[in-house]
């Protein structure tokens, strides 16, 4: 790295991991939600409308795909467990390749390459880790100097390579 030059966080899952309890908050939530739907579903005489069906195998289905392993995309606990035995790796370069999202939550995944390390990310999906693309805010884009510690997975396994530390490279003052 030249000098006078060092790297800012941008986040940090690191420092401090999600809480193994935070799938279970948001699957709660989810159920709260589908409760009150269920509940604000009753007709005029009394009969529930067919929003019954839904709200009723809605919940059952994320329950029962959930705690079978499978389900929305909440990652919590793979990734506390991942932290805590420092089962990643990261990359440092350019940022390449990179395909924003059109608008804030549009119709697909930011995505670019480090290094030839592929990372997508939307916020369209509940997690933990970094997701905020250039639409929303974030700070990636073609050309940035970054370096990411990320935990590898399969790309097409909610998203491939999640990114749990991001800094970015500043000149120096």
């Amino acid at each position: 790295m030249p000098q006078g030059e060092h790297f800012v966080t941008y986040f940090d899952l690191i420092a401090a991991p999600p809480h193994p309890g935070f799938d279970l908050i948001v699957l709660l939530g989810i159920m709260v939600v589908l409760a009150l739907i269920y509940v604000t579903s009753i007709s005029k005489h009394g009969r529930r409308s067919w929003l019954n069906f839904v709200a009723i195998a809605a919940a059952a289905g994320l329950t029962v795909s959930r705690f079978a392993g499978y389900g929305p995309p909440f990652d919590s606990h793979p990734l506390s467990v991942a932290i805590a035995n420092q089962d990643y790796q990261a990359v440092e370069g350019t940022v390449e390749e990179f395909h924003p999202m059109t608008w804030c939550l549009g119709n697909r995944d930011e995505q670019f390459k480090v290094n030839g390390v592929p990372f997508a990310y939307s916020p369209a999906y509940i997690t933990a880790t970094f997701n905020a693309p250039a639409a929303c805010g974030g700070p990636i884009h073609e050309g940035l100097y970054v370096r990411i510690t990320y935990v590898a997975k399969p790309m097409g396994v909610i998203l491939g390579n999640t990114i749990i530390k991001l800094e970015i490279r500043r000149p120096g003052r």
